[in-house]
């Protein structure tokens, strides 16, 4: 359990302290793109010499995985399931 201080600032200063339940939620995902360095300013094997295995005609691939975290504190009013 952490605690959090929520500061507002109106025309007065309000401090809440307030021991809450933080929620960690992680998304991980995992994509797949590809590429192809070429230039119609140069012939085959220039682009060959020049751009190497990004050069191939069906293209150059990548994946990446990506992780997103966010967090906030626990609502206990509304604990149902959520789809993400």
């Amino acid at each position: 359990m952490e605690i959090s201080l929520d500061i507002e600032f109106h025309s007065y200063i309000k401090l809440a302290e307030m021991a809450r339940p933080i929620a960690y939620l992680t998304r991980k995902e995992s994509i797949s793109s590809c590429h192809r360095l070429h230039s119609p300013h140069l012939s085959d094997e220039e682009n060959k010499a020049i751009y190497g295995k990004c050069n191939n005609f069906w293209g150059h691939g990548h994946n990446y995985t990506v992780e997103v975290t966010v967090r906030g504190p626990v609502d206990s009013a509304v604990l149902v399931g959520v789809h993400v």
